[in-house]
């Protein structure tokens, strides 16, 4: 081991790519490593998103499989 470094898990590798990339909401989702599968969960307001999430886990070296459990659902619609 190099002195000074500190090797990066998965999921700090994902959750530093979803705050890097302008969608803040990304932040909310949740990540399950397991070996070189992860599995996201939670809830986003687009199809969209949920791509855009399963892309950025599917670029994060060491991760093998991506398993997309994220549920779609717009935000709850707000009183007049």
């Amino acid at each position: 081991m190099v002195a000074g470094f500190v090797a990066e898990s998965i999921e700090d590798k994902i959750t530093e790519r979803f705050r890097v990339s302008g969608y803040l909401i990304l932040e909310d989702v949740a990540c399950d490593v397991r070996g070189d599968s992860v599995v996201l969960s939670g809830r986003l307001p687009s199809h969209y998103l949920k791509q855009v999430a399963q892309a950025i886990v599917a670029e994060v070296e060491g991760v093998g499989r991506v398993v997309n459990l994220i549920h779609v659902a717009p935000p709850s619609a707000r009183p007049c």
